[in-house]
């Protein structure tokens, strides 16, 4: 016990000199936002405001800083839209164990891809985080995988959840996020080019309303023809149509792994809360008590 109080003693002395050492690195950030920001900003306010969430949320106020400055030149207001991108991130960052950085670059792909409005961030990192606790992937992968395949998803009237099955179906087999995004958005563009020949194969790209399908729901019916055919040749015709030669192994993939593609639209369908209870967990460890004290001194 000794041992525990005097390591918590040092580790609390160690906040107080972070704290000071921080003032220079804070009066940086606070140049930076100025360039960029609203003229309507208060920066003495939204300092305040930025230690008030570092406190909460286990991050400095500089990483808060840091992450409201990429948010404010990305085009989003920081007395608006832009605040709730801000404390997501922050919490993304905590629960998926990656930089602020990342986190919100992660996010921002998939809110501009997906057309999604910053009120809608929970829903995003709840269903990245419990697919990502649940199966055999993680944050940064589903986030690989959305760069190159998000705006291609919902053109093709696939929702968040399902391409985050998709990607998550595809690395797990190929353990290569980047590969699968890339077969996404080639898949997303070929069901609609290749809709005739497909559909003499079983599998159709629209609906009795002549809609395209979400490419889920293609996948899906993709896997139950290929399935049933008897003929390799048929089965090579069908993955060839669908991704191109380049892609077919990413075909493959989803196919060889349908049921895993099901299983996680299942969870992040189901995904409501996840983050937000991780991070309550989070914040009763001793390091997030120690980042509280750290940024309670330096708001005094």
């Amino acid at each position: 016990s000794y041992i525990l109080g005097g390591g918590v003693l040092i580790q609390g002395i160690q906040a107080i000199k972070n704290a000071f050492s921080d003032l220079t690195q804070i009066d940086k950030d606070l140049i930076d936002i100025s360039r960029v920001a609203s003229e309507s900003l208060d920066l003495g306010q939204y300092t305040t405001h930025a230690n008030e969430l570092g406190m909460t949320l286990n991050q400095t106020t500089s990483d808060i800083l840091q992450t409201a400055y990429s948010v404010q030149k990305l085009g989003y207001d920081l007395e608006g839209s832009g605040d709730e991108l801000v404390r997501w991130s922050s919490i993304f960052s905590n629960v998926a164990d990656i930089s602020v950085d990342e986190a919100m670059g992660e996010l921002v792909t998939v809110m501009k891809g997906f057309n999604l409005q910053a009120s809608e961030s929970e829903r995003v990192i709840n269903a990245f985080n419990e697919v990502s606790n649940r199966m055999s992937v993680n944050a940064s992968d589903i986030g690989e995988g959305f760069k190159s395949s998000a705006a291609s998803l919902h053109l093709a009237n696939t929702s968040l959840e399902q391409g985050i099955a998709l990607i998550t179906g595809a690395t797990e087999v190929l353990r290569d996020a980047g590969r699968a995004g890339n077969g996404l958005k080639t898949v997303s563009l070929r069901v609609q080019s290749y809709s005739e020949k497909l559909k003499k194969m079983g599998v159709e790209a629209y609906d009795a309303q002549g809609n395209l399908r979400s490419l889920y729901d293609i996948m899906i019916q993709a896997s139950d023809v290929y399935n049933s055919m008897s003929s390799d040749k048929d089965k090579y015709n069908l993955l060839e149509t669908l991704g191109g030669r380049q892609q077919a192994s990413v075909i493959a993939s989803l196919i060889s792994n349908i049921e895993g593609v099901k299983k996680a639209y299942d969870i992040a369908m189901n995904s409501m809360g996840s983050a937000t209870t991780e991070q309550e967990r989070l914040m009763n460890s001793i390091d997030a008590k120690m980042n509280a004290l750290k940024e309670n001194l330096l708001g005094m």
